[in-house]
């Protein structure tokens, strides 16, 4: 098994559940990437978790010890469908999303509707930790109306601490596919957009990456784009679930230090 990885030129990290749990950090983590430093691989994450910005990723981390990550080792799954947006020369937004999500997309420059007969060139749903129905109703009001349903990740749940979940975008988005008889465009993982943003952005191919996660329908899925994926057993996923499940792992670990044995 060692060596087996040596073709890949950038890891992709998942976060939630890879790397840490809340703000407990799992054991060996540091280990990993200062392994993956002497081996000059490069390193990124990818989160679908769209609650927090990139900038506030980067905090979490620096509190956590990764004293080397910047913003440009942060991909949100915010960053993928804001540059979709751009692309589509869109302006106006409705937005169902938190405080720190909001402003993120101000910063770059989207003017954000917050009242009905307006003009609105999308409705854009968010892993809202702050949701109210106020948001809800406004976004199947333009949705109704046929305005593009676009949505960060179709997560149904966030894992927190002592084996808790809460409701995540795509629990939030499926009541506004219910209610307003659209069906939503996802860009977060393992969407083909997802792939061909993190292609463009570190200038690799896919089958030059590998994916880290804990989630078969989500990180392991993106293999299906031409990544190898390394599923972790520290998250969401049993080993168990695989015996199940149409998507299936390049490599199996129970925590992501059993990478450094694989270098």
């Amino acid at each position: 098994m060692k060596n087996f990885l040596n073709h890949i030129e950038c890891f992709v990290f998942d976060l939630d559940g890879t790397i840490y749990c809340g703000d407990s950090l799992f054991e060996g983590v540091h280990e990993v990437f200062a392994e993956l430093q002497n081996h000059k691989k490069k390193c990124v994450f990818l989160t679908n978790n769209s609650s927090k910005s990139g900038e506030t990723y980067v905090e979490k981390l620096l509190n956590m010890g990764f004293s080397w990550v910047k913003r440009e080792h942060i991909i949100t799954s915010g960053d993928i469908l804001i540059d979709y947006a751009h692309s589509q020369n869109f302006k106006h937004v409705v937005l169902v999303g938190n405080l720190d999500f909001t402003n993120q997309w101000k910063r770059n420059g989207f003017d954000i509707v917050a009242k009905k007969n307006t003009n609105v060139d999308a409705v854009i749903v968010g892993f809202d930790t702050d949701v109210t129905y106020k948001k809800l109703e406004l976004a199947t009001h333009y949705a109704r109306k046929g305005i593009p349903l676009l949505a960060t990740n179709e997560d149904v749940v966030c894992p927190m601490p002592q084996n808790e979940y809460i409701p995540d975008c795509g629990a939030i988005t499926a009541l506004i596919e219910r209610a307003s008889g659209k069906r939503a465009t996802y860009f977060g993982k393992p969407q083909l957009s997802a792939v061909s943003y993190i292609s463009k952005y570190l200038h690799l191919a896919p089958n030059q990456l590998c994916m880290v996660g804990d989630r078969l329908y989500t990180d392991i899925k993106m293999g299906e784009h031409g990544l190898t994926t390394i599923l972790v057993l520290s998250g969401e996923t049993k080993r168990e679930d695989l015996t199940n499940s149409n998507t299936q792992p390049t490599l199996v670990c129970n925590s992501v230090h059993d990478i450094c044995s694989m270098l």
